[in-house]
């Protein structure tokens, strides 16, 4: 999975979870905004567990790719100390320049 690749299926999963597509009727954000007991429960805990995956993911991404931007030089091209200063610069939330 290339760059492309990846902020496609960002895109997508985002999509899928706004409130229109919610309102549709169908896809990963109407499946929380209206599971049902019993009829929905393995697809609600395979949520639950590929959320975690997901998020165990992106932290591991998040500090490769910063530790790799930190050897190429990112930082210091930037007038900045290190991977965590490039991450403040970046349009992030602010609880994601403390992860690493």
């Amino acid at each position: 999975m290339n760059h492309d690749e990846l902020t496609a299926f960002v895109t997508d999963l985002a999509d899928d979870l706004a409130p229109a597509a919610v309102e549709s009727g169908t896809g990963l954000g109407s499946l929380l905004a209206s599971a049902e007991a019993i009829a929905d429960d393995n697809a609600l805990l395979g949520v639950m567990v590929t959320a975690v995956r997901m998020g165990n993911i992106a932290s591991y991404l998040l500090a490769a790719a910063t530790a790799r931007a930190e050897v190429i030089g990112i930082p210091v091209r930037h007038r900045l100390k290190n991977g965590r200063d490039l991450l403040r610069e970046l349009p992030l939330a602010p609880a994601t320049t403390r992860r690493r």
